[in-house]
């Protein structure tokens, strides 16, 4: 397979963005956030009316007039005054083109996952210089017209929420206009402003490790379809009037005791402490009335700690799960009582600061989960019909992240991780009885 691209040009919004609204400045929730691109990869196959330029002139038009609406994603980052400066410099578009259909990579995939990242306009990685655009993507045309779409957004300015946002506003302009957009709100640093001592305030980490020479990062994707989930609901349940876990949680506790297990392998067969790190969405958490279509950053990691010494047997998924609700308790009761910006920040602070101290703590692992469940990216619908498949990529760096399965109803564990702890993963009882990813030859999927 190979994909050539065919030309990159830069995409600026329609009108000129206006004096008042040229500089944008980042919140307190910002500040923190990871300077990565993010991808996500949206499929779609051929809909047999329109032809491959066509969508590719209709896709452009719609973005620009979409970055009228989302004016910091085609400005530039400036690092030393927190803020991007909306100069309209554009987001960069790569246009390309693949050897093949689009049901032969789906054929493909199962065993070669990192065909996803051939689709990706740039390698994952930090990228802080102020040139680059904080919006690249990347639309590539198979040989039966159908395309994949590649959005690789800046972590600076948008969370998965807001990133799921801008791409249904540019789906939403190109099959129905502009008009019809639900603009977004860039509230978020008038409520919570930058704090310029956040040096002292948050524990300092050094930046992520990325897969390299030394350090080989594989990706695998576990299928938690209904069936399984309603089995482990039944199996973790409360008791009484005890709320039954969600499918979410008992996913997670299932693949946090594998994560425990494959890192005893590396450590002479000792447990070691370790730290479930989970994003929250803080959108609708808090007692502050805020709008909901707020873009930018508005999340906070929480932690969660097993410790062997205090459970002297293996961790099991009862035990893990009944951390995981404690967590999740705490931090709804924490933010969910909280009416006052300054209060918020110094709770999100507290949380922050805990996870951290945990990453420089050399006996202690820590695993970053994130959640991507509930996001409504398979209802990106550019007006050829809705994506045969939603993914991310291949991540360099070590993580977990849950994708709904396209009916809904199943989750997809995307697991990044240590090639060595991989193969010690793959061996758990619990993991190795799943689907990992496969699909037909028909490009229909198969879960």
């Amino acid at each position: 397979m190979e994909v050539q691209v065919l030309s990159r040009k830069f995409i600026k919004p329609s009108t000129p963005t206006p004096n008042h609204l040229r500089i944008h400045k980042l919140s307190f929730f910002d500040q923190p956030a990871p300077p990565v691109h993010i991808p996500f990869l949206f499929f779609y196959p051929s809909d047999g009316i329109s032809t491959a330029n066509e969508k590719l002139q209709k896709l452009q038009k719609s973005l620009s007039d979409t970055l009228t609406l989302f004016h910091p994603q085609s400005g530039r980052y400036i690092k030393e005054e927190l803020m991007v400066d909306c100069s309209d410099q554009g987001v960069e578009v790569f246009e390309a083109k693949v050897n093949v259909r689009l049901n032969e990579l789906l054929s493909l995939l199962p065993k070669r996952l990192e065909l996803l990242n051939h689709f990706v306009p740039w390698d994952i990685g930090l990228t802080v210089l102020p040139t680059t655009p904080m919006v690249a993507f990347q639309v590539t045309v198979f040989e039966c017209g159908g395309l994949a779409i590649c959005t690789l957004t800046s972590h600076v300015v948008s969370d998965g929420f807001a990133r799921t946002a801008f791409i249904n506003a540019w789906a939403t302009a190109s099959r129905l206009g502009i008009e019809e957009v639900v603009r977004p709100r860039f509230d978020l640093s008038s409520i919570f402003p930058p704090r310029d001592n956040i040096a002292r305030e948050i524990v300092n980490i050094p930046p992520p490790k990325f897969s390299g020479s030394d350090f080989k990062v594989v990706t695998r994707v576990f299928l938690f379809d209904a069936a399984k989930i309603a089995e482990l609901k039944d199996k973790l349940g409360g008791s009484g009037e005890e709320r039954k876990p969600s499918r979410v949680e008992v996913v997670i506790s299932v693949v946090w005791k594998a994560l425990v297990l494959a890192a005893r392998a590396r450590n002479e067969g000792k447990l070691r402490n370790s730290v479930l790190a989970l994003t929250f969405n803080l959108r609708g958490r808090t007692a502050l009335p805020m709008p909901e279509n707020l873009a930018g950053n508005f999340f906070i990691e929480t932690p969660t700690k097993y410790e062997p010494e205090q459970n002297t047997t293996e961790p099991n998924h009862h035990l893990l799960l009944h951390l995981i609700r404690e967590s999740v308790n705490t931090f709804l009761a924490t933010f969910g009582k909280l009416s006052d910006s300054d209060e918020i920040t110094s709770a999100a602070v507290n949380f922050l600061n805990q996870v951290r101290k945990f990453i420089l703590d050399e006996e202690v692992d820590v695993h970053h989960f994130t959640s991507r469940c509930r996001f409504p990216l398979y209802d990106s619908d550019f007006g050829w019909g809705k994506p045969c498949l939603v993914t991310p990529a291949c991540a360099p760096l070590e993580i977990v992240a849950l994708m709904d399965t396209k009916c809904g109803t199943g989750i997809e564990a995307w697991v990044s991780l240590n090639e060595t702890q991989m193969l010690e993963l793959e061996k758990d009882p619990d993991i190795s009885g799943l689907a990992t990813y496969s699909c037909s030859t028909d490009g229909k999927f198969l879960w």
